[in-house]
């Protein structure tokens, strides 16, 4: 993965315990500067409230076959050989991408091929990606003052019915879910990794979706 336009296994990883707000702070302000507590390369702290602003990034297929590049990413995702050994077995970075479709870039958060619940809180439309590659960068959540999720534009359609950019303050809230729930739209709640919800989503309409 290249640019600043752009994201273990999953029974390892959950979503970090709240932060506590230090003496006289709030615990708004504690979980806000939580999500923008980022150093180095990529976040490795889950925001605390499990709210992001979404981005797009990757390369993706649209639905009249038409294959779309993104010139901010390389479509190399960082967690490729995890996933050859799964959903992309003997695909290249730009295949992988669009065929699993349904994909997000916080590896560095959530680990390599876990897998998100994303919700769009304002409508409820709700989607299950895999984690495929690390991003956006600490520079750009700096800038933007907010933790970032980077979608694919498959996901971000189902969301939002666009493509969406961190600027445009699009809300989403991230859960980790089991590793066989299928990828894309859901139709009903899935189980969380904390083992509550109902029944998985439907699988993407590439028929990535299935378990691995």
């Amino acid at each position: 993965m290249l640019g600043v336009s752009s994201l273990g296994l999953l029974g390892a990883v959950a979503c970090a315990p709240p932060a506590q707000p230090a003496a006289g702070e709030s615990p708004k302000a504690a979980a806000e500067d939580a999500a923008v507590d980022c150093k180095g390369s990529f976040g490795k702290t889950p925001a605390p409230d499990g709210r992001y602003h979404m981005t797009s990034f990757g390369c993706w297929v649209d639905e009249a076959g038409n294959h779309h590049g993104d010139p901010g990413d390389n479509c190399v995702p960082a967690c490729l050989a995890d996933a050859q050994a799964s959903i992309c077995s003997g695909l290249g970075g730009k295949a992988c991408e669009e065929t699993v479709a349904w994909y997000a870039a916080d590896a560095a958060r959530f680990g390599c091929m876990a897998r998100l619940l994303v919700t769009n809180p304002a409508t409820g439309a709700q989607v299950v990606v895999v984690a495929l590659d690390k991003g956006p960068s600490c520079k750009l959540e700096r800038g933007a003052n907010h933790a970032l999720l980077d979608l694919s534009v498959p996901a971000s359609k189902h969301l939002f019915g666009e493509v969406k950019g961190y600027k445009e303050k699009a809300l989403v809230t991230v859960e980790v879910v089991p590793a066989e729930t299928p990828l894309g739209p859901v139709v009903a709640p899935p189980a969380t990794a904390a083992g509550t919800g109902g029944a998985g989503g439907a699988g993407g309409a590439n028929g990535a979706g299935g378990s691995e």
